[in-house]
């Protein structure tokens, strides 16, 4: 996908194959375009399915729900707690024609019950940290309604991609993740093992979903038990597989029951 970003006076906008979106002012989106994950911009063409939806959960600024509207994604629901993060993503749905339609967003965490949490500290949430687990207890937060996995799939959304990046806190709902076992969904989910306190527990749990899904990675290839455990437990900072902040990661989660071991749907 080709991806430009210029400015006006009060907005940064972005091109995505020649398709202009405006968004407010923010430091990532310069960064867009200088090569920014290509490997989520691989899994996203291979799995998503023109006219059909897009669950972006853990939202941030508004980047791979940018890219799935681009891809021609009917919708995009959108769960993203952070407030500052939030506000950012309503400007982005004002200033864009059909947008209103098109974009669902829900300030909100997910884990593993409904309830209320903290996201924090007040510092992280001014730079657009949205976690949960890695909030130092002492420092104050933001009070946040917390929604499992399976309150957000209770409709007829029925998406064809799901993407989960919710800085660590996919340790809370990485049994929940099971529920998508009958959607017919290609999931990209991001793997934070620094902000994992139990990583061999959370490894248990992620090595039972090989059951159920095809673990992959954004070409549909399939990533096998050892290399997985591999890149939870590893014990370096800075793996070749990790980003330059760290031992971060994406794997797909194809369902058996809809998808075939080439990573291909099942007719």
């Amino acid at each position: 996908m080709e991806v430009r970003i210029s400015e006006n006076a009060s907005a940064h906008v972005i091109e995505l194959d020649n398709q202009k979106f405006l968004a407010p002012k923010h430091w990532f989106w310069p960064q867009f375009q200088q090569n920014w994950e290509p490997q989520t911009f691989d899994f996203f063409k291979r799995h998503l399915i023109p006219n059909t939806a897009f669950l972006d959960i853990g939202g941030w600024v508004g980047p791979t729900s940018l890219i799935a509207t681009a891809l021609g994604a009917r919708k995009c629901r959108i769960i993203e707690p952070n407030p500052k993060n939030f506000l950012h993503l309503l400007l982005t749905q004002f200033n864009n024609p059909g947008f209103f339609e098109k974009w669902s967003i829900v300030n909100a965490c997910i884990s593993s019950q409904r309830n209320f949490l903290t996201i924090g500290p007040i510092d992280g949430i001014n730079s657009g940290s949205s976690a949960t687990n890695i909030r130092d207890k002492s420092q104050n937060g933001a009070e946040i309604i917390s929604l499992t996995l399976e309150d957000i799939l209770v409709d007829d959304l029925n998406p064809s991609l799901i993407k989960i990046d919710i800085e660590g806190a996919e340790a809370y709902i990485v049994e929940d993740l099971n529920l998508l076992t009958d959607v017919d969904a290609a999931t990209w989910l991001s793997i934070h093992p620094p902000f994992i306190d139990d990583k061999i527990h959370f490894f248990e749990k992620i090595h039972a979903l090989y059951q159920s899904f095809y673990i992959t990675d954004e070409h549909s290839k399939n990533i096998s038990e050892n290399t997985l455990r591999q890149m939870v437990l590893t014990s370096e900072t800075h793996p070749e597989w990790g980003t330059q902040y760290g031992n971060f990661f994406e794997i797909g989660l194809l369902p058996k029951a809809y998808f075939n071991e080439d990573g291909s749907r099942k007719s």
